[in-house]
């Protein structure tokens, strides 16, 4: 039985000095803040397009692992939405460029890597059938002086 294909990342790249953007997020709204765009990329780097719905229950969990209240949530997008930390897709999902640039990334090695150990594909090393006996032998003799 093969191994399921892996899907998003396990750890994603977290900066000991935060930028301006998230030094404005977390002025504005303090710590509920700082844990909301946590959240968000937890979300967005478990997914291999990295994008973040809020539609239906996705919103409700995101809020509540967030610990924060639905007005607040709205005013923190919003804001996110205004500097630059988050953009809307055309399909109504949250994303950041930065996300997606480190995705297409991990993406284009793991396809690299399948291809080169030909993962998903039938590898030419091990024969499908077993080979016919042609009586020549593989090993090699040694001359005896």
């Amino acid at each position: 039985m093969s191994r399921p294909i892996k899907e998003g990342l396990d750890y994603f790249p977290l900066d000991v000095v935060f930028d301006e953007k998230i030094q404005a997020l977390e002025s504005v709204f303090k710590n509920n803040g700082l844990v909301w765009i946590i959240k968000f990329w937890q979300t967005a780097y478990r997914s291999n397009n990295g994008e973040v719905s809020f539609n239906d229950y996705h919103g409700v969990i995101h809020r509540d692992n967030s610990r924060v209240t639905l007005e607040e949530h709205k005013k923190i997008l919003k804001l996110c939405l205004e500097i630059g930390l988050v953009t809307k897709t055309n399909s109504g999902k949250y994303t950041s460029n930065g996300i997606k640039k480190r995705l297409e990334y991990v993406m284009g090695e793991r396809k690299r890597w399948r291809i080169k150990h030909k993962i998903g594909v039938l590898s030419p090393i091990i024969p499908l059938e077993n080979p016919e006996e042609t009586g020549e032998s593989k090993v090699k003799e040694r001359k005896v002086k």
